[in-house]
């Protein structure tokens, strides 16, 4: 009974072949639709759940009024993630992230202009789950003037020599800082990705004690 049906359905459409063919794309084109729609509400809806316990992780978001107006953002200001700590229980930890911006890097004859550059606390790579491939997780930000690549950026600066120990020079006073680690780049449904991780001891604005600059994201579980 089944082939009788195929044999029909076969001819019918050899007989409307425009109209067949019309359907049939209009099918395959409704079908692929919605098959990427579905892959992108997915990664939507799995933003950041890469991490261990990222049910528990939590970004501060600031809500105040200066001189009458509403103020809503998600950054904050450098004391704050200590005062976390201190001042509420059940808060044992927290980590900052800061921005640095368009920063020019050199190695060699090599410049680059980093876009994706941000300085970190210490524990970074303990907090998050963004996978080390070199170095220690909790050393690798912990001195002054030392800094993580992703594999990408240490392949545009160094090619396949190793990349770990390597000297570069940041910014316009060429300041220099020594790479201690390597790292994937971040997933694509991450709501951090970086190229360059610089160390948060070596940012004046990380160690800063003012409320009033607001220019950290801080992370708690």
């Amino acid at each position: 009974m089944f082939q009788n049906y195929f044999k029909i359905a076969f001819r019918n459409i050899l007989k409307h072949k425009f109209y067949s063919a019309l359907n049939i794309s209009g099918l395959a084109l409704g079908l692929a639709s919605c098959f990427l729609i579905g892959l992108y509400v997915l990664d939507e809806l799995t933003y950041d759940e890469f991490h261990k316990d990222y049910e528990n992780i939590y970004s501060v978001a600031l809500h105040g009024r200066i001189g009458g107006q509403e103020l809503h953002t998600g950054s904050s200001s450098p004391p704050l993630s200590q005062a976390m700590v201190q001042g509420i229980p059940g808060v044992e930890e927290a980590t900052r992230i800061r921005q640095y911006g368009n920063v020019v890097m050199k190695f060699d004859d090599k410049a680059f202009t980093e876009t994706e550059a941000y300085f970190a606390d210490s524990n970074f790579f303990e907090f998050f789950s963004f996978r080390l491939l070199e170095g220690d997780l909790k050393q690798v930000l912990k001195e002054p003037n030392t800094l993580v690549m992703t594999t990408k950026a240490a392949k545009r600066y160094f090619g396949t020599d190793q990349a770990v120990g390597k000297i570069v020079t940041v910014g316009n006073d060429n300041k220099a800082y020594k790479v201690t680690g390597i790292s994937e780049e971040a997933p694509g449904n991450s709501s951090i990705k970086y190229d360059v991780l610089f160390s948060g001891v070596s940012d004046e604005n990380m160690k800063g004690q003012t409320w009033t600059n607001n220019g950290l994201y801080t992370y708690n579980p």
